[in-house]
């Protein structure tokens, strides 16, 4: 029983660190796209996820925030 929950906190984990580097694709891909996540409520997600204990997780919301303060002359990461 306790296996099966460590591996279900694993998987949870892994695709939240999938979810998180897919909007820094989106993100990157459109000016639009990062503003929609910023005016609707994307900022109290990425302090959830700076919480989180999982280096994958941590890593990828470090590269959205570095995507979300880029400017669209090319520097996002």
């Amino acid at each position: 029983m306790i296996n099966e929950k460590n591996e279900s906190k694993k998987l949870g984990a892994r695709l939240t660190a999938l979810s998180t580097i897919a909007i820094v694709n989106m993100c990157n891909h459109s000016d639009d796209i990062k503003d929609m996540f910023l005016k609707k409520g994307g900022f109290p997600m990425i302090m959830n996820l700076m919480n989180s204990k999982d280096e994958d997780v941590l890593l990828n919301s470090l590269r959205l925030v570095i995507t979300l303060i880029a400017t669209s002359d090319g520097d996002t990461a």
